[in-house]
């Protein structure tokens, strides 16, 4: 960890992992318990003659050898054995279900020694003298916002184009994206410089924050997808990204334009939705 950087404690995102875990839990438990209602009665036992099992139906506990199963009636054998791998899962499942919920009620309690209210709990004249480990998300997305930068530079006689944060863009679509990332609050870089393998830099159009889960986002505008140079050169660089791990849907968000098509809103409305709330 570098020197002050912030330690993140994320408990509503643990929360809600959490309650994905109990629901994926609950399904399987209800699965399982639909199937030992049709389960036969009794306990399977595998014995090898020549080196081929044999199949034995245990029905009293008291009797080691049990009735043999013939091949006539092996769906018995499957049964036998289904039940016993759900009676398994059954218990460990369930065992896990209650801890989880149990974890989510220790978490959900407001104590006085949570970290984070730690701090805020100080005077403002001692906040002044403290350093916090843990930042909250205004504190986050505020230092986050505030790292200086050198950005790509603009060639000479490039048309200036302003957005609303009055940051210089390269294209009127750029503007339009700036706008709306501003307008929904969405925290962004533009053209931040990214560090790849062997020391290579790139500047990502967008590097987006979501402020619920702190990850950040690379967004490459591909707005001139006809034309058969641009087109292959935005190849390379999506190439260049996958080297380096960064993926679509993962950490790189693309938007694409043509001369004939613009920007899709509601399509950047639905990404913003799925992946920076």
């Amino acid at each position: 960890m570098k020197k002050g950087e912030s330690i993140v404690i994320r408990r509503d995102v643990i929360k809600q992992m959490v309650k994905e875990e109990i629901k994926c839990l609950e399904l399987l438990l209800e699965k399982v318990q639909e199937s030992l209602k049709y389960a036969p009665k009794g306990k399977l036992r595998v014995k090898y003659c020549k080196g081929y099992p044999q199949y034995y139906n245990r029905i009293d506990g008291y009797d080691k050898n049990g009735t043999y199963i013939c091949k006539k009636k092996k769906e018995l054998a499957y049964a036998l054995a289904q039940k016993e791998y759900d009676i398994s899962v059954l218990a460990l499942a369930t065992n896990y279900k209650r801890n989880l919920e149990q974890f989510l009620k220790i978490i959900d309690i407001e104590e006085e020694s949570n970290i984070l209210a730690i701090y805020e709990n100080l005077s403002n004249d001692r906040k002044k003298l403290v350093t916090p480990y843990i930042l909250t998300d205004e504190q986050f997305i505020k230092a986050w916002q505030n790292v200086e930068y050198k950005g790509n530079s603009f060639s000479f006689g490039t048309q200036e184009i302003y957005t609303e944060k009055g940051e210089r863009v390269r294209s009127k679509s750029e503007k339009i994206l700036a706008d709306k990332f501003y307008m929904m609050n969405i925290p962004y870089r533009y053209e931040y410089p990214l560090k790849l393998k062997g020391n290579r830099i790139v500047y990502p159009d967008f590097t987006l924050l979501n402020t619920r889960t702190r990850k950040e986002y690379y967004l490459e505008h591909c707005g001139l997808m006809d034309e058969e140079n641009y087109f292959e050169n935005t190849l390379k660089k999506l190439r260049l990204y996958h080297k380096n791990g960064i993926y679509e849907g993962d950490k790189l968000l693309l938007t694409y334009e043509t001369k004939n098509l613009t920007i899709d809103m509601k399509d950047l409305e639905n990404m913003i939705a799925r992946y920076l709330k």
